[in-house]
């Protein structure tokens, strides 16, 4: 005893402090929710993590939270491995082997990048862990595993050894509050509407809700961040934007209008996009025109929505054009589009979004000609 004491103080690492942090789980399986991590890092590092999931951005936090916590106890090397690249497991299996009696203590990354491993590395993390080293941490991560991946040998003895992290997409009220907090960190403030326009856009994938207020932090830095901002940055590689239909429809341009939905629509704009563009215009404006039959001067009602000068010409030429019965009618049709772009109606939706452009263009029927 007094000699192995004497060992892990000259490597510098207290024998308790090895016991508690990296030596393999002695009790039953450790399976961890994302969010208790970091608990569980402030308290101990096991010898070995998989980490795995759907949500890429969850997985490389979690990853990077462990390999951070490595550093501070002592593990200086990280050696990385990619099944996808290494097909022979047989340099990660002499990595693990390679440790001496002065050797640093590494993080041995293994990433599983479609979520399976193959006979051999399965083999090979098989043998692996079975003789698990205090001078190695083994993280395995990737995305979420198959199932033969899930009951195989090796990921079993993964889970009786040390910890296993499965990573679930975020939805509903906790996407909504990370979302917020990502505007933050990045300096920005953020308006509801666009917050909620973010959350359609992105449908729960967090590395791309955080790719895009990335871009609108580059875009607008520390600013206020409403709808438009949103759909500029997201809008911004392609040919057209949506507030070009929107343009084109005031304009009554009808071949234009057509012409940019199916640049839109080939390009992959998300349907969603010019459905909120298209439904807040008629809407605005919707509103313009009740409160002129209300006796209110076409200038006030105008001011009072608050629109930009350089439109005011062509949302005139649209007021004009419309009656009480088209607004009324282009109303219903944004909230059956809202349906749609929900997934809860039938229909295509590109037809409908080309229906409604129709309607604000004043043409209720598309020429044969056009189509």
């Amino acid at each position: 005893m007094a000699v192995c004491c004497l060992f892990l103080h000259f490597q510098g690492r207290h024998p308790c402090i090895l016991r508690e942090q990296i030596c393999p789980r002695k009790h039953s399986q450790m399976k961890l929710p994302a969010y208790k991590l970091n608990d569980h890092l402030k308290q101990e590092l096991a010898a070995v993590y998989v980490v795995s999931g759907d949500d890429a951005l969850q997985v490389r936090d979690a990853c990077d939270a462990i390999r951070a916590r490595a550093r501070e106890a002592g593990f200086t090397e990280r050696s990385l491995f990619s099944v996808d690249i290494d097909k022979d497991p047989t340099a990660f299996l002499e990595e693990a082997d390679n440790l001496s009696l002065f050797a640093e203590r590494k993080v041995i990354d293994v990433r599983l990048p479609a979520g399976k491993t193959g006979k051999e590395w399965a083999t090979a993390l098989g043998a692996q862990m079975k003789r698990l080293s205090p001078d190695t941490l083994l993280l395995i991560s990737g995305a979420k595993l198959e199932r033969s991946v899930a009951n195989s040998a090796w990921y079993k003895a993964a889970d009786k050894a040390g910890v296993t992290v499965t990573v679930w997409p975020m939805d509903g009220e906790p996407f909504r509050k990370w979302i917020r907090r990502e505007f933050s960190r990045q300096g920005l403030r953020v308006s509801a509407n666009a917050l909620q326009l973010l959350v359609q856009r992105t449908e729960g994938n967090s590395l791309a809700a955080e790719q895009e207020i990335s871009k609108l932090a580059l875009l607008y830095p520390g600013a206020e961040i409403g709808e438009a901002e949103v759909i500029s940055a997201v809008a911004n590689s392609s040919r057209y934007s949506p507030f070009d239909l929107v343009d084109a429809a005031l304009a009554g341009d009808i071949l234009k209008v057509v012409r940019i939905l199916n640049v839109l629509e080939g390009e992959g704009v998300a349907p969603y996009l010019l459905t909120w563009t298209l439904s807040q215009e008629v809407r605005k404006l919707a509103g313009i025109a009740q409160a002129q039959l209300a006796g209110m001067s076409p200038e006030q009602a105008m001011k009072n929505a608050w629109i930009p000068r350089n439109r005011l010409d062509a949302v005139r030429r649209t007021l004009g054009r419309l009656t009480e019965s088209d607004w009324l009618q282009m109303q219903a049709s944004c909230s059956a589009l809202d349906r749609l772009a929900k997934g809860q109606g039938d229909g295509d939706i590109w037809q409908a979004l080309q229906e409604l452009a129709m309607q604000l263009a004043g043409k209720h029927r598309i020429a044969a000609a056009v189509v």
